[in-house]
């Protein structure tokens, strides 16, 4: 399902069972108005979660979010490519947040093909290019797109995705970011993740999960720490998220903002979600 920012009814799910509570453990000033760092704990259940999360309100005229890549192929699908640390894709003078993308194979695994090949969509601003798009056509996962002129759209199964022409010629604008990865969290306000998609790791595994998550015109990229990617379906769903999905997660998890970071830097990476004064 494709949704514009200004153009959708939004829906809170309750959920009688789990108990959603959200207690501030510490705050970042904010350097302006427009984004933010901070640091909260999140109780879901019985279990207490530390969330990192920085808020982009994509009103601001003077900044643009990007998606970017190290490769300079149209390809990283069983072909190695590019890895660098997050703090690489910044500009030093204009960078202002970051987060990992999508998943992929890290150099230290031996059994998921070549070093640094993924296999989602991303596209790559550093030559307009998007990477992967065969791929997309059996791809389960969601999607996030954003242009030049900060408009944004969720597709919660990226076989939805029009392509980067037609949406040139809704928005009127040019492409600057788009980051597929699975699963779904959350759409339209509804939590719709579906445990029985997940593997193991996904289920069990308690380690930094990394997810985008849309409120209104605010943008946030989020890591949540000793969750599973469940637990930060839950998370987001507290935080009551319009739409959200997950990263990648555990030793590729890291979060930038203003000159540090707030989780990581973790292992290099492929790509990334950037965060940018004009």
């Amino acid at each position: 399902m494709v949704v514009m920012t200004r153009y959708f009814r939004r829906f809170v799910i309750w959920t009688p069972i789990l108990a959603l509570v959200l207690t501030f453990s510490s705050v970042a000033s904010a350097a302006n108005p427009y984004d933010s760092y901070v640091a909260r704990t999140v109780t879901v259940g019985l279990t207490r979660f530390r969330v990192d999360y920085v808020k982009i309100n994509l009103a601001n005229p003077q900044l643009e979010v990007r998606s970017v890549a190290w490769t300079s192929t149209s390809s990283c699908y069983q072909q190695s490519c590019a890895v660098k640390p997050l703090r690489s894709y910044l500009n030093s003078t204009t960078g202002i947040a970051a987060i990992n993308g999508t998943y992929f194979c890290p150099v230290e695994y031996g059994t998921c093909g070549p070093a640094g090949n993924f296999y989602w969509m991303a596209y790559n601003d550093r030559n307009n290019t998007m990477i992967n798009e065969y791929q997309n056509q059996f791809n389960r996962g969601a999607l996030f797109t954003i242009d030049a002129k900060r408009q944004w759209h969720f597709y919660s199964n990226t076989k939805s995705f029009p392509g980067v022409d037609v949406l040139r010629q809704i928005d009127g604008a040019e492409l600057t970011g788009a980051i597929s990865n699975g699963p779904a969290l959350i759409d339209q306000g509804r939590y719709i993740l579906k445990t029985s998609e997940l593997d193991t790791k996904q289920r069990t595994v308690k380690s930094n999960r990394s997810g985008l998550g849309m409120k209104g015109n605010t943008l946030y990229l989020v890591v949540a720490r000793g969750a599973t990617v469940v637990d930060l379906g839950k998370i987001m769903q507290a935080f009551k998220m319009d739409f959200a999905m997950n990263l990648d997660g555990g030793g590729s998890s890291a979060l930038w903002y203003r000159g540090s970071y707030k989780v990581g830097p973790g292992r290099n990476i492929p790509n990334a979600l950037v965060v940018r004064a004009k």
